[in-house]
């Protein structure tokens, strides 16, 4: 393999490198480098400076989707905790904006509230902003960035929302084009900064891989494209089977980018099914939930749900449980949150509880009070209960 001309190259997955921890993300390759440095100065603090700098290799570790093992989850951990009393600037005012109450601090707000809003700005702007609001040391400086953060993320979602209503029109008026083993779609001037997450939402709705291209005027019009892909299937393997197409690609098994000429999207949609259909069969495209115990509703309390955390940090290669509760019957119609989600309250005829389905909407409204189903649901502790202080994420519900 070709090196870059370096002085040295740090790689954990290099053949010959013997360091036993292959999971490391970017920051955690980094933070291991600055650690051997330290140790080599002998610096007095270090120990006490290192600490410091974990708060920001957790957040890109969870962030990065790395799995949740080895070192990584001792990241995790330990930046968890020493986010509970955030000292930077940045990172005050972004725990802020975001709402996260760091008392009760999860790998989920890392995912879903912390994450978005930093990458929003690579999406949507620039990323330097990122960089100006972990270094800044004045108070309001940091609290105007986090609050463009903000807004940016809010854009970014409007944007992710836009293309996928656009996608899901074509479908409902042509339903054969979900039908493909791997989806194709395009439109002109689509945002190339969210094509990516679009492509995700995609292959959760259709649990096939799907590949979202943003055209760009000009001569040749040029698609910009990001794909994802399922477990069972390696995306980079399939582009490779058309690299004869593009002007440019990579990426790896479940995630890659790649850009051609508009005019040879048809020729890309007939390749990459082809191959396609002779590695994936008719039950990977069935989506699977794998439940980890049946759980009576009774039994969910303040004792057992701090046991649950102790499994924190949650994520890849360490999953937050799913469990399941049958023969439950639904007390209230759905309540539509955003156009998108929707939240219903389920009984097993002694406790009542919230459920609520994230970009479930589509499913939930079909469900009438009185309706029976068995639920998939995972459980989260909440401030914003309309029935306690926990609640259901569904997961997937049988009637």
């Amino acid at each position: 393999e070709k090196l870059p001309p370096a002085r040295a190259v740090l790689n954990p997955n290099r053949r010959d490198c013997s360091y036993p921890d292959k999971n490391l993300c970017g920051v955690g390759v980094v933070f291991k480098l600055l650690q051997a440095l330290l140790e080599r100065a002998r610096l007095a603090g270090r120990q006490k400076l290192l600490e410091s700098f974990l708060k920001m290799v957790a957040l890109g570790t969870i962030a990065d989707v790395v799995p949740l093992v080895g070192e990584n989850r001792i990241f995790a951990r330990m930046g968890l905790e020493g986010l509970r009393s955030p000292a930077n600037p940045g990172l005050k005012s972004l725990l802020g904006v975001a709402g996260v109450d760091v008392n009760r601090l999860t790998s989920y707000d890392f995912s879903f509230r912390l994450g978005p809003r930093i990458n929003a700005a690579g999406r949507m702007a620039d990323a330097a902003k990122v960089i100006e609001l972990f270094t800044t040391k004045v108070a309001q400086r940091a609290g105007e960035i986090a609050e463009e953060l903000n807004r940016l993320n809010a854009e970014r979602q409007q944007e992710e929302e836009n293309i996928l209503k656009e996608i899901l029109d074509r479908v409902a008026r042509n339903r054969s084009l979900a039908d493909d083993y791997v989806l194709v779609f395009a439109g002109e001037n689509w945002h190339r900064g969210v094509v990516g997450i679009v492509a995700s939402r995609l292959v959760e709705r259709f649990h096939r891989p799907a590949l979202v291209f943003s055209v760009d005027e000009g001569s040749p019009r040029l698609a910009h494209g990001s794909g994802r892909s399922l477990p069972a299937f390696d995306l980079l393997a399939c582009l490779d089977s058309a690299a004869d197409l593009f002007e440019r690609y990579g990426g790896h098994r479940l995630a890659a980018g790649c850009s051609l000429e508009e005019a040879k999207l048809p020729e890309l949609r007939q390749k990459l099914n082809d191959f396609a259909r002779v590695r994936l069969t008719p039950a990977d495209l069935e989506p699977t939930l794998s439940l980890d115990a049946e759980m009576p509703l009774g039994e969910i309390t303040k004792e057992w749900m701090e046991m649950l955390s102790l499994l924190e940090p949650l994520g890849n290669s360490n999953p937050a449980p799913k469990f399941m509760a049958r023969a439950l019957r639904v007390s209230s119609p759905a309540r539509v949150i955003n156009e998108k989600h929707a939240s219903i309250q389920v009984t097993d005829g002694e406790r009542e509880m919230e459920a609520v389905g994230w970009n479930m909407a589509h499913r939930l409204v079909s469900l009438a009070p009185g309706s029976s189903l068995d639920l998939a649901f995972e459980i989260e502790r909440t401030d914003f209960g309309r029935l306690g202080p926990f609640r259901l994420i569904v997961r997937d519900f049988h009637c």
